[in-house]
């Protein structure tokens, strides 16, 4: 257990991570956990908890639990070396910039700085760059240009060819000088044929370049490859982003054979990502609800209720496919319409309404429909209403919506009135437009968006530009 034989398991996970091995990084993952636990090695155990949540990057709620579980337990064992702290505040940092929440992301990355910067490790020059591009973003210039500075001025003399023409090309863009720009994207795009996430970002980059200056060859070309970089990586959000981009220029040039290309690929991502949004919720869902106690006491009769619901979604698919003549059908009709008059009775009286009005304050006051995990569940507990139901009565009511709808309208109303009240925030990235109105992915943002107002957003934002 010396510190180059860490270093050396800490290197050989990260390397089967990116090169996406996840037979290799498996294998290796669960002889750390084995050997960790078996000689009570903390470092070890440390490694196995913060891995696991590096690969764990589907399921965003279980990923950030596994990390901040792995920060408690390296920040409560002052054996485990300051560097490897260091690397899981730089991979919480990632983690919130991945889903937009770009500040509690440069918390977590200046956590990792500092960090760094008492032991001057490796992880210093990523959580610079990382940070210094996330204050980018949100249009922090000057302390962006600070950090990449910093970068060049320790470290320009021992970078990797890797690193250096990343970091260049980084302060370059920054300093917005476009010669530079296009020269060190291309020598990284040369040189690193497969690290096809930064080679994608780094594409778009100069094919907005080329937009910009009147090239929409090579801006095409630019985009192009930076959806095929994407498509190694799956990246859907950025190919999404990209291919609006190209969808735009074919409409302008009269090219509708590739437009429609485009939209087709849009869709499908759409359809995608508004499926794994769905399946989230729902896992996050049942992962609360088996963690509730009072369920946990009540094992037999949740069984009951779990094959009670198997067999009424079997009812709902055979009423779905039957012919609308068959009998069994008919049958099943009048249950569920019964069933639906039955639920429909509950009502709140005038008392009940007027009280939870006048709760209702914080709701506008707050913008509390801003907020990420803004469901039934956080309302009622935030504004002390008495359970669901009554909330949910309230806003049938009041405004003749189900809650997703009252939620949503409220989002859009928000971010309309901004952009067009506020000129910066229209130069934001879609990500973070999306966050600002309470979204956590840009797709379902749009798609919302569209839904209310009439056009996608960024067709709204060029509109107003004009």
């Amino acid at each position: 257990g010396n510190i180059a034989q860490y270093d050396s398991l800490e290197a050989r996970l990260t390397s089967a991570i990116a090169h996406r091995d996840s037979i290799n990084t498996k294998k290796l993952l669960d002889s750390i956990c084995i050997t960790g636990n078996q000689n009570d090695d903390k470092t070890l155990i440390f490694f196995c908890q913060y891995f696991s949540a590096r690969i764990h990057s589907g399921n965003k709620e279980k990923q950030l639990k596994e990390f901040l579980s792995a920060i408690n337990y390296a920040e409560n064992h002052s054996e485990i070396n300051s560097r490897y702290l260091a690397g899981i505040y730089l991979g919480v940092g990632a983690f919130y910039f991945d889903i937009s929440d770009h500040k509690k992301g440069i918390s977590y990355m200046e956590k990792s700085i500092s960090t760094s910067r008492q032991n001057n490790d490796h992880n210093l020059s990523y959580g610079l760059n990382l940070t210094s591009i996330a204050l980018l973003d949100i249009g922090d210039t000057i302390k962006s240009l600070h950090y990449q500075e910093e970068i060049l001025n320790k470290y320009a003399n021992t970078l990797s060819p890797f690193h250096y023409y990343l970091y260049k090309f980084d302060y370059f863009f920054i300093k917005g000088i476009n010669d530079s720009i296009l020269y060190y994207g291309t020598k990284f795009i040369e040189t690193q044929e497969k690290s096809f996430g930064l080679r994608a970002e780094i594409m778009y980059k100069l094919g907005q370049i080329k937009l910009a200056n009147g090239d929409t060859t090579n801006a095409i070309s630019y985009f192009k490859k930076a959806i095929e970089n994407d498509k190694q990586i799956d990246d859907k959000e950025e190919t999404y982003e990209i291919a609006q981009k190209l969808i735009d220029i074919f409409i302008h040039q009269g090219n509708n054979e590739e437009a429609l290309y485009y939209r087709t690929l849009c869709k499908n991502i759409e359809d995608s990502l508004l499926d794994f949004e769905t399946v989230r919720n729902i896992t996050k869902a049942e992962n609360e609800l088996m963690d509730n106690p009072l369920v946990n006491n009540k094992t037999n009769t949740s069984k009951n209720k779990y094959l009670f619901f198997v067999t009424l979604v079997g009812l709902v698919l055979l009423f779905y496919f039957l012919p609308s003549t068959f009998p069994v059908k008919k049958t099943i009709v009048a249950i569920f319409k019964n069933e639906s008059s039955t639920s429909s009775k509950f009502q709140i009286n005038n008392k009940e309404y007027k009280e939870i009005e006048s709760k209702m304050m914080p709701f506008f006051d707050r913008n509390l429909f801003l907020e990420k995990d803004c469901n039934m569940g956080f309302l009622v507990q935030e504004l002390d209403i008495k359970n669901e139901r009554y909330l949910r009565e309230y806003i049938r009511k009041k405004y003749n919506k189900n809650f997703s709808d009252f939620i949503n309208e409220f989002r859009i109303s928000h971010i309309k009135s901004r952009l067009k009240n506020e000129k910066s925030l229209r130069s934001f990235t879609m990500d973070q437009i999306a966050y600002e109105a309470g979204f956590s992915s840009r797709v379902i943002f749009s798609r919302i968006f569209k839904k209310y107002i009439g056009e996608p957003p960024i067709d709204f934002i060029k509109r107003i530009n004009n």
